[in-house]
């Protein structure tokens, strides 16, 4: 009964989360056009905001192939394909992620 109780906890904070997340995301979209141009530092805000939880996530799962994945996608991304290095770099980390998770669960197979 307990287990049960503390899944729904989990799955409400998660659910609250998400919900956040996206609140924030639809602001964002709606408020950035009342932005104006120019703003020093501003551009800046989301590569500190991106790093920061990064250094988060490391720390709480010690992780250390997935960040060497995304800097390696970075960097091929920066160099071959200059022009589009954010869709470019999503895309190589997407399918590097997808391409480790396959290898990692045929390394250990399901009982």
């Amino acid at each position: 009964m307990l287990t049960t109780a503390l899944r729904r906890h989990g799955e409400r904070t998660c659910r609250d989360r998400h919900c956040y997340w996206a609140g924030g995301a639809t602001a964002g979209t709606l408020l950035g056009p009342v932005i104006p141009d120019g703003i020093k530092g501003l551009d800046f805000a989301v590569t500190a905001l991106f790093t920061v939880l990064a250094i988060d996530a490391f720390r709480a799962h010690r992780d250390v192939p997935t960040p060497l994945l995304a800097l390696a996608c970075a960097l091929v991304a920066r160099f071959v394909f200059p022009g589009q290095l954010l869709l470019a770099g999503f895309s190589l980390f997407t399918a590097g992620l997808l391409a480790r998770y396959h290898w990692v669960r045929r390394q250990r197979p399901c009982a």
